[in-house]
């Protein structure tokens, strides 16, 4: 040591002495004294507790930080000399003890780091140790007192389950934060720049029962209180207490949050709705529900048994054990087994209804979110209810008929319930739900609200092989709501059959009604409406437990165009159906559009009858689009399909080229897919040259219409008979089904359907007609078509006659559609035909009383039956009368209630020899073999008729001579001299032998000459129509005007051979014909009226209308000697032939030529406007032209106006219309 002194005295010695050398030398400076290493007592808050640092153990250390002249050194220092009380704890020597300040912390406590200038750090631990210890001392001080800056909630855990303890506060607030300690006050504030997010929930991991310490800021403030839960390692809540009380945290304490209770949430729980018995809406003992809510982030769920159930059953309290939290946002509440499989953060998750043994998925839910432990149960799924009886019954099987996904993983939202699909699913979507069953009891199919099942759906069911032996379809469109019963119809059990040809009536899997013509106007016809229905429904029901699926209209629902027409069609149909299970379906028919014809506005037109029925007439269409812009419908009912088009056009029929288009890939795509099912097809005109009646207005003959191309179209035909599947069901012409020819077959299928409110027939020129075409009975009538499936497809057709509550004929019956062809080959007409037997008949009797004639003939018998009957009368071979009869096939359901018998008025015949036929025609025109009767009238003595020429007759008289008046016989031959009287003339002779032999003169020629007319008359050109009793007025009847051969309307000729002059204005000419039979000794007198050109008048009482027509006048009702109203004086289209004559009897003299009501002359002509049919005056009629119109007529369509007419009436003591010669 001496010597290390030494050597540094000689060091200085040198460097003082070189210094000298340079400068003045300098005083030397005393050594700076040795400053020793820091060293500090340290204490701790002696009022502290657990869980702060309350003593000194050997090991403990601080960190110390020395600041000296602003800069700062830190180091860690383990205690050297510990005391309960006090620890010391010395530098190493870094930090001395001329240190300007000194700060330290207890880095165990929870501090990072300390900047002397501003403040101690903390970290984000959150550790139950954290107490941020921390002390300062200035220069000179040696003593460290340690104080607590952060505090300590105490919670007490009983449960040894509990493993983790989390703190939160009630309104959110944030509970761990980056703070910093200021190292001038130990005040806390937030870090300017934090390095760590803040935490809203502090969580504490636990060893079991006992203390748990959570450390907290101080000067946290939470507001509403604070949350603490326990889990146990599962993490499931073990239990919660809430305290609501404000809590403001100090610096360096520990608060009590006492012990831990278990949570108890409570709630009362009742049902929505109560007012569906499949639904719940009570609670028994045992009941539970399961219960979610939100604890935080976490979600938190509990079962929960019910109990204090009401007396009624419809409320329950439910109280949590303590798992749910109290005071969380929203509980969310469903009851097991309703088809919920489990939740996620904010919805339910449903079930895999397919095969599920769930009684009734309806997903029943409650929500509480407003505090009020209320929970409303309500149901989101609905049901779809059915049962099936049959015995063999296994399982069934749900389908949308659009193949819907009808089975998806839902999700239920907790607050709102609306519903879902899962994006990531718990299970595949399917188009079916499946559910084993047991006959004869009720199941429940869950739907999800929302489902649009477009075409309805369907339900199979199959029995334990597999096999399906039934099923029960809807083909209205339906979409899911929530919480409804929906219910389906009866199973149609088809049970397992080997497919055969033969209709199976056991096995009936479809029925509908088919109709056309309803004509609903009035009540009456509405009563027809409900009786067809109500047969409808019970015929079906026969053979078909599930009764009439549909009801199908083809065309003219109404008379015309009305709403309330439409509207008592319509209460009329729902009075006896439900149109939502039993749809109605209906296509246009010409009486609901304007002016009886379809046009290009036709879908316009009938917008009334969309917006009368509504959407639920309309559940069965496929395609919307087409019906609403069209009215071309695809309906389905059962299993098939049923396509509607009308017409946009009509003389000749037409439709939208994109209807036919339509039907043609709807009928392709449909029976592609079942080839060997039929598909209807209903349109109100009738396919041409098919069913009977289809031929009216399109060919000549009987067919004959004067609205051409009207009632029948082949617009449609190119594409229908592409398709032998195709049975087409028309109406428009009211024919009757009684009549074979009613079903038709060729490449496709045709029916009629008659009329439901009145018959109507061709224009045969029957007798009692009241029109062309309308028969005087034609009320008397009501009918339509039942037409049924078998489950192998075959059909069968009733036809309905609703007036006689029967079964027209045997059942219409054809089996199931095949290639070949061969279930079109049975109704085939040319088959038919050629099948059929001729009529026959059996007798004729001719009576003959008072002058007047009646046939009498038993009834003609046939295969199917004698569809009219023609007598024909003839006198001397001339044709006196021909009658077209109609039968009355028409009138019963069954052949057997045909007349027997039957009698026919001939009207008056003269003396003379008669020959009267009898023919029968079927419905296929084949004729029996004429019956023929000869009958005299009057006297057989010997007798002749001749011209008024001289001439002689060789005759049986005897030997010699005789002579009488300018008649003489001689030897064998009678002679007479030329006739120059200009009248007829008779003379009679005895000749020799005794025998006596008349003859009579008579020539066209002896007609002519001066008459008075007796007339019943009517004057109508004064200021009114005046009727006068009996007026007699002359004519002169000479020479024809024209002197015309035509024929009428039989087809019978008549020559105009004479004139009546005197009827109106002189030189206006009445033509007339005379008719004499010589063979028959009969002579009649024909008045003619011509409605094709008037003659132009040389005194017009009107300027304005100078021509002239005779007409006949008409009535609608006749019987033996009367006539009666309506009256049709002015009758100017007569149709085809546009004429008539007006036959009047001549008496025996030939002097008299009289008409009276004993007989009833009908119009021979077409009569297209329906005039009478019975002749009963003759009128005249001014005209503005030539051409007889009624545009042309000084009355126009004015059918009562007229000029003159004279009637053949009788009352008020006329005698007809006689003319007797003067």
């Amino acid at each position: 040591m001496k010597m290390y002194h030494s050597i540094l005295l000689s060091a200085l010695v040198l460097l003082s002495a070189a210094a000298s050398c340079k400068e003045k030398q300098e005083p030397t400076p005393e050594p700076e004294p040795e400053v020793n290493a820091a060293t500090f007592t340290a204490t701790l808050d002696a009022s502290a507790a657990t869980p702060f640092k309350t003593s000194w153990t050997d090991g403990d250390a601080i960190r110390l930080i020395g600041v000296k002249d602003g800069q700062s050194t830190s180091e860690t220092i383990t205690a050297s000399s510990v005391s309960s009380a006090s620890a010391t704890f010395t530098s190493k020597g870094s930090i001395k003890e001329d240190c300007d300040e000194y700060y330290a912390f207890i880095a165990e406590t929870g501090v990072s780091g300390c900047d002397p200038a501003s403040s101690w750090t903390v970290s984000s631990s959150t550790s139950s140790t954290r107490s941020i210890a921390v002390a300062k001392c200035g220069k000179g001080s040696s003593t460290l007192s340690f104080r607590n800056i952060f505090s300590f909630l105490k919670v007490e855990v009983s449960d040894a389950s509990v493993k983790s303890i989390e703190l939160k506060g009630n309104n959110e607030e944030d509970l761990n934060y980056d703070v910093t300690v200021s190292t001038s006050d130990y005040s806390v504030s937030l870090a300017s720049k934090p390095t760590f997010e803040a935490q809203k929930v502090i969580k504490v991991n636990v060893g079991g029962s006992g203390d748990c310490y959570i450390s907290l800021v101080p000067g946290t403030v939470l507001g509403q209180g604070y949350t603490v839960t326990a889990y146990d390692a599962s993490g499931k809540v073990v239990s919660k207490s809430v305290y609501s009380d404000k809590l403001t945290v100090p610096n360096g304490k520990v608060m009590a949050a006492g012990e831990l209770q278990p949570e108890s949430v409570e709630f009362t729980a009742s049902f929505e709705d109560t007012t569906i018995p499949e639904f719940k809406s009570t609670w028994t003992d045992g009941d539970v529900i399961e219960v979610a809510c939100l604890d935080g982030e976490t979600l938190v769920t509990e079962t929960i048994k019910a109990t204090d159930i009401s007396s009624d059953g419809r409320t329950a309290k439910f109280v949590s054990n303590g798992t749910l939290p109290a005071g969380a946002s929203g509980y969310y509440a469903m009851i097991p087994g309703t088809g919920i499989d489990g939740c996620q953060k904010a919805n339910w998750s449903t079930s895999n209804l397919d095969g599920n043994t769930i009684e009734k998925p309806t997903v029943t839910v409650a929500s509480c979110a407003d505090g009020s432990g209320t929970l409303a149960f309500k149901n989101i799924f609905s049901l779809l209810a059915f049962k099936v009886d049959e015995p063999a019954s296994s399982y069934v099987v749900l389908e949308g008929n659009n193949s819907e996904r009808i089975s998806k993983n839902m999700l239920v939202s907790f607050s709102s319930q609306n519903v879902n699909g899962n994006t990531t699913p718990a299970f595949e979507s399917t188009t079916s739900l499946k559910k084993t069953i047991e006959p004869d009891k009720t199941y429940w199919f869950g739907l999800y609200p929302g489902l649009k099942l477009s075409k309805g759906y369907t339900l199979r069911v199959y029995n334990s092989a597999g096999k399906e032996i039934g099923y029960s379809k809807n083909n209205s469109s339906l979409t899911v709501e929530k919480g409804k019963i929906y219910n389906a119809a009866k199973f149609v059990i088809t049970k397992p059959t080997d497919k055969t040809k033969n209709f199976d009536a056991s096995n009936i899997v479809l029925s509908l009604g088919v109709v056309s013509d309803v004509h609903v106007n009035q009540q009456a016809q509405a009563n027809k409406w409900k009786s067809a229905l109500q047969q409808f429904k019970a015929k079906a029901l026969e053979n078909d437990s599930n009764g009439m699926a549909g009801v199908l209209v083809v065309g003219d629902l109404i008379d015309q165009p009305s709403n309330n027409q439409l509207s008592l069609f319509r209460s009329t149909l729902e009075s006896e159906i439900d149109v939502k299970k039993t749809p109605m379906i209906y296509t246009i028919g010409n009486h609901d559009v304007p002016r009886y014809a379809w046009a290009s506005t036709m879908v316009s037109d009938v917008a009334y009858m969309r917006n009368m029925f509504g959407n639920d007439y309309f559940q069965t269409d496929q395609d919307q689009e087409m019906r609403t812009k069209y009215e071309a419908r695809h309906c389905v009912i059962g299993d098939y399909h049923i396509l509607c088009v009308s017409p946009n056009g009509d003389q000749p029929i037409v439709y939208d080229p994109t209807v036919v288009t339509w039907l043609d890939n709807q009928l392709a795509a449909i029976t592609s897919a079942e080839p060997e099912k039929y598909v209807i097809v209903i349109t109100h005109p009738m396919i041409k040259n098919t069913v009977y009646g289809s031929r009216l207005g399109e060919e000549g003959g009987i067919w004959d219409s004067t609205l051409s191309h009207y009632w029948a179209t082949d617009a449609l035909t190119p594409v229908l008979r592409k398709y032998p599947q195709a049975i087409v069901f028309g109406g428009h012409l009211h024919f009757p089904l009684n009549d074979p020819r009613s079903v038709w077959q060729g490449d496709f299928s045709v029916f009629g359907c008659a009329s439901v409110r009145y018959m109507a027939l061709e224009n045969g020129k029957y007798e009692d007609m009241s029109s062309a075409t309308v028969m005087k009975d034609c009320n008397d009538f009501s009918q339509g078509n039942l037409l049924q499936f078998d489950a192998s497809g075959n059909m069968r057709v009733l036809r309905m006659d609703f007036y006689n509550k029967d079964v027209i004929g045997e059942p219409i019956v054809s089996s199931y559609p095949t290639s070949d062809k061969g279930h079109l080959t049975k109704y085939n007409h040319t088959t038919l035909s050629l099948a059929n037997a001729a009529p026959s008949l059996s007798t004729l009797n001719v009576d003959v009383t008072d002058g007047i004639a009646t046939a009498k003939w038993a009834a003609g018998t046939d295969d199917e039956f004698v569809h009219h009957y023609v007598l024909t009368l003839k006198k001397g071979g001339a044709v006196v009368t021909t009658m077209k009869i109609l039968a009355d096939f028409y009138k019963s359901a069954k052949t057997s209630g045909m007349r027997k018998e039957w009698t026919r008025s001939l009207g008056n015949v003269t003396d003379g020899t008669y020959e009267l036929t009898l023919e029968a025609f079927d419905s296929w025109d084949a004729a029996a073999k004429p019956l023929k009767k000869t009958f005299q009238v009057g006297s057989t003595s010997n007798s002749l008729w001749t011209n008024d020429e001289a001439g002689s007759k060789s005759v049986s008289g005897g030997s010699g001579n005789a002579s009488e008046d300018w008649l003489t016989y001689s030897n064998g031959t009678l002679s007479w001299t030329a006739n120059t009287t200009g009248k007829p003339r008779t003379a009679k002779v005895t000749l020799p032998d005794g025998t006596a032999y008349s003859v009579t003169q008579i020539s066209v020629e002896d007609f002519k000459g001066e008459y008075s007319l007796t007339s019943k008359m009517f004057n109508n050109e004064g200021s009114k129509a005046v009727a006068t009793d009996k007026k007699v007025i002359d004519v002169t009847i000479g020479g024809a005007l024209k002197g015309e051969t035509l024929k009428d309307g039989t087809g019978a000729s008549h020559t105009n051979n004479l004139g009546i002059d005197g009827l109106y204005h002189k030189g206006l000419i009445a033509e007339a014909a005379v008719e004499i039979d010589y063979e028959a000794k009969s002579v009649r007198f024909g008045v003619f009226t011509d409605a094709r050109k008037a003659q132009k008048d040389p005194s017009p009482v009107d300027a304005s209308a100078p021509y002239v027509a005779f007409l006949p006048e008409m009535c609608k009702t006749w019987t033996p000697g009367s006539f009666k109203a309506p009256w049709y004086f002015n009758t100017p289209d007569l149709g085809d032939p546009d004429y008539e004559w007006i036959w009047f009897d001549v008496n025996s003299s030939f002097t008299t030529f009289s008409y009276t009501p004993a007989k009833a002359q009908t119009l021979s002509t077409s009569n297209p406007k329906g005039y009478g049919p019975y002749i009963i005056g003759i009128s005249v009629v001014s005209f503005k032209a030539e051409d007889v119109t009624a545009a042309n007529s000084k009355f126009g369509s004015n059918l009562t106006g007229y000029n003159y007419v004279y009637q053949f009436n009788v009352d008020n003591g006329n005698i007809g219309v006689v003319f007797n010669r003067k």
